[in-house]
């Protein structure tokens, strides 16, 4: 599960590395973003450009927004399942999610504080997770587009620290990812799969990245976790 992650990056620095998007202002540094929270988003309704999406899944037959926090992450394997509203995502509304990094958390023979891990791409530069959204209406007229992180099995980077990982995407699957006029569905079910480990650094972190309140490159500092006890 991806429960949190990072766009640790300043707007020019999205732009260096998404040159084929249009930019929105808001972006600033985020090294702890959590559930509920606003997340820079690329819908394939509007594939060239960046919006803000509330992360957690509210599907839009929902009665209420409560949802959200349990559909931060879709295993891919329910897709494959053939569930009915799934599928319509995946057919309709799909999504890249920016980030430059996502924490997992281990657990630690002897302790009772699991251990924090931070993954990223050896190259630094800023990827997509796959996503899937939804618009979602109340009663009184809100609106709200919200998202959810595809995962899938772990590759053999992760998989001593982690049940499962997100869907990070190559450049070329993202184009097809946000193309809405593609609908390959064995394509798109394929595409959900564990990237190269050979792409991915993992580093051990402090368990500051644990409170909310923090969100500042402390989070990101590496740390040896040697003598931290025997993984799991």
């Amino acid at each position: 599960m991806c429960r949190r992650f990072t766009l640790a990056k300043t707007a020019d620095q999205v732009a260096n590395d998404f040159p084929e998007l249009d930019v929105i202002p808001q972006i600033a540094p985020r090294y702890n973003i959590a559930p509920v929270q606003p997340v820079v988003t690329v819908l394939n309704i509007r594939p060239k450009n960046m919006d803000l999406t509330q992360w957690g899944l509210i599907p839009g037959w929902a009665e209420d927004a409560t949802r959200g926090h349990a559909m931060i992450n879709t295993f891919s394997d329910k897709l494959r399942d053939n569930k009915p509203g799934l599928r319509r995502l995946l057919k309709r509304k799909r999504c890249l999610i920016l980030a430059d990094g996502w924490y997992t958390w281990a657990s630690v023979k002897g302790q009772k504080v699991k251990q924090p891990y931070y993954v990223t791409l050896e190259s630094g530069r800023t990827f997509a997770f796959a996503g899937l959204f939804d618009e979602w209406h109340d009663k009184e007229g809100g609106y709200l587009i919200t998202s959810s992180i595809l995962t899938t099995r772990p590759n053999v980077a992760v998989r001593t620290i982690a049940e499962t990982m997100p869907v990070v995407l190559s450049d070329a699957q993202m184009s097809h990812w946000v193309d809405p006029w593609f609908d390959d569905q064995r394509w798109l079910l394929n595409a959900l799969a564990p990237c190269d480990p050979d792409l991915l650094r993992v580093t051990g972190v402090s368990t500051y990245v644990n409170s909310l309140r923090h969100d500042d490159p402390k989070c990101i500092h590496p740390m040896d976790v040697l003598g931290q006890g025997e993984l799991f």
